[in-house]
């Protein structure tokens, strides 16, 4: 079942190649995490191209002392979550997943990993894709913000993500959004 719900999120990106599916029945693991949980950076990059199987996680950094939380970007069910760059103490942040809701992350085994390029050739064309979506995402937000009034701005974004609706906290989707930021 784990697995046709991963295949289903990448078979957005790409048509997935035969013998796909058997394979990933033994290099899926399941990771669960409870709502309020944050993994830091170093923790979600042990996992290979980890997916939203159910659940809502928000991709944040937070200054190292703690005190303030950037918001980047939302992750639903069926989305990919991006490698995060380690705590860099010259930029005083660190990139960390918060999730949202009770949420089950799907991700390869790394011995599956390593050798899944080498047995498939077309699942590197699938990454390659899941990361330009991940960089439009980016490039989409950053034209919602563009838009100067903040109920505007508002309606942008539920018309690009309306899966997310309900879901976020007002706190998080005015930080996301800027909304308070003299609009």
């Amino acid at each position: 079942m784990k697995t046709e719900r991963y295949l289903r999120a990448l078979a957005r990106h790409h048509e997935l190649p035969l013998g796909l599916a058997s394979y990933l029945t033994v290099a899926l693991q399941e990771f669960k995490y409870k709502k309020g949980t944050l993994v830091n950076a170093q923790e979600l990059n042990d996992m290979y191209i980890p997916c939203i199987d159910s659940g809502l996680a928000m991709l944040c950094s937070r200054s190292i002392a703690g005190q303030e939380i950037f918001i980047h970007e939302f992750y639903a069910k069926g989305d990919f979550l991006p490698a995060l760059p380690p705590a860099d103490p010259a930029l005083a942040q660190a990139a960390a997943l918060l999730f949202l809701e009770d949420t089950i992350l799907l991700a390869l085994e790394e011995k599956h990993y390593t050798f899944l390029p080498k047995v498939l050739i077309t699942i590197s064309l699938i990454y390659r894709k899941i990361s330009t979506g991940s960089l439009s995402r980016q490039i989409n937000k950053e034209a919602i913000l563009q838009i100067k009034a903040g109920e505007k701005r508002l309606e942008a974004f539920w018309h690009c993500r309306p899966e997310l609706r309900g879901r976020i906290e007002e706190k998080y989707l005015d930080r996301y959004l800027k909304l308070n930021d003299g609009d």
